[in-house]
């Protein structure tokens, strides 16, 4: 048994390592391509239709709805705690389904309350639900 407890517990330190939340900054977020993965809400999940993404810099959020492209001018990180202001994108219908999942997309990302990043797993979420990324 003792055999055993060494390298079972080496494994459990390990994981439990790389799954903490680290704290935001923007080494750990800025020129990085997060891809959206999924879309949590509490009445449905939902996997994006065409790509999503989102990226940092040290003044600017840009990024793909599936169709429109977007751009955030303000916004602040502290303590986990995102504040956003002032999304602007462009004007494109995309069809029914690809426009609803973008709305949807859009009106999460303007609620964002919190962000956390857990290993290469980034997630922005508010009341109405949570953005998964990956990187």
């Amino acid at each position: 048994m003792k055999n055993y407890l060494i390298p079972i517990l080496s494994i459990f330190i390990t994981l439990l390592f790389f799954s903490c939340e680290k704290e935001i900054n923007n080494e750990n977020l800025n020129d990085i391509k997060w891809v959206l993965t999924e879309i949590k809400t509490y009445s449905e999940d939902k996997e994006p239709i065409k790509e999503v993404y989102i990226e940092f810099t040290d003044s600017t959020i840009t990024g793909s709805g599936g169709c429109n492209h977007y751009w955030i001018n303000y916004f602040s990180i502290k303590d986990n705690v995102i504040k956003l202001e002032g999304i602007a994108s462009t004007y494109i219908y995309c069809g029914q389904e690809v426009s609803g999942f973008e709305n949807l997309y859009y009106t999460i990302l303007k609620s964002a309350e919190r962000i956390s990043l857990k290993g290469a797993k980034l997630t922005i979420s508010c009341e109405l639900g949570e953005l998964k990324y990956k990187n």
